[in-house]
């Protein structure tokens, strides 16, 4: 079954970005997880169904979208610090942007 590959330990991961202005910035978060938008995990309450029909493929289109989170942070000494926890066969996509853009 297709558990076998997917096993593992949540990770933890700190971001430094440096030589930016000093100021609030957004970080926006789009995170896909076994609970967020995991196709995986529906395909597999469907069966896992090799015969899908278009009704099928659009259903999933629809319940599969990752979950999006927003925060501020302050920018200090042109430095911008971020830290993250994810699971494992998390995707974990971040943008960050200053404030009024």
């Amino acid at each position: 079954t297709p558990d076998k590959y997917f096993q593992g330990k949540a990770r933890c991961f700190r971001i430094v970005i440096r030589n930016v202005e000093d100021g609030r910035y957004y970080v926006k978060k789009r995170l896909l997880d076994q609970r967020h938008g995991c196709v995986l995990d529906e395909w597999r309450r469907m069966g896992m169904s090799d015969v899908l029909n278009a009704r099928d493929i659009e259903y999933l289109r629809g319940i599969c979208v990752p979950q999006i989170t927003m925060e501020t942070i302050q920018a200090q000494d042109g430095e911008i610090t971020v830290n993250y926890s994810i699971e494992a066969n998390a995707i974990l996509s971040i943008h960050i942007f200053p404030e009024g853009k």
